[in-house]
């Protein structure tokens, strides 16, 4: 059973056009079929006549039926999609005015952000903060992340690598009082 973030793994890949495998179809007639199956979850909802036997032939998923049924529901679960992805722009809104702003990080211009990459990491962590509201000590944290990084320039190479680590560990930083 594949977890949330297996399925934000996989749309993340489609939508930067990485390949995501090959899938195993066996087309068989539903009384011929030569082992027990059923239906994606949810197929009755969408479609009252996808009953396999309603049909002369089914479509038997034997590799990739994770991967298929995380693409059902995000095809057809488009309203909580459409909510986190809103949620998603919201949070890189509020990850830009905070460096930007003079209150913020006070960058004057976008010419002088010095990684824009930076972006789409704060804006996750700014939402961790504000969805655990713990306090100001979190927000100290991201601050003493994104300078640190913006230093060391750990975000020159390897960017989405290293913006999947430092999301990870900040999450973990944020449940505990180490720095991060």
């Amino acid at each position: 059973m594949w977890t949330r973030e297996n399925i934000e793994e996989l749309l993340a890949s489609i939508l930067q056009g990485y390949f995501i495998g090959t899938f195993l179809i066996l087309d068989t007639p539903p009384e011929q079929a030569i082992f027990p199956f059923w239906t994606v979850e949810g197929l009755d909802a969408v479609k009252p006549d996808g009953k396999p036997g309603n049909h002369a032939t089914v479509r038997l998923v034997l590799d990739g039926q994770q991967r298929i049924t995380s693409l059902f529901y995000i095809d057809h679960e488009k309203d909580h999609f459409e909510t986190l992805w809103g949620k998603a722009c919201a949070s890189l809104a509020k990850a830009y005015q905070r460096v930007i702003l003079p209150a913020g990080y006070g960058e004057v211009a976008e010419r002088w952000i010095p990684y824009s990459t930076l972006l789409v990491p704060l804006a996750v962590l700014l939402q961790v903060a504000e969805e655990k509201q713990v306090g100001e000590a979190i927000y100290r944290k991201v601050d003493r992340w994104y300078w640190g990084n913006v230093f060391a320039q750990r975000y020159d190479q390897a960017v989405d690598t290293t913006s999947y680590r430092d999301v990870r560990e900040m999450k973990d930083a944020s449940n505990s009082s180490k720095p991060p």
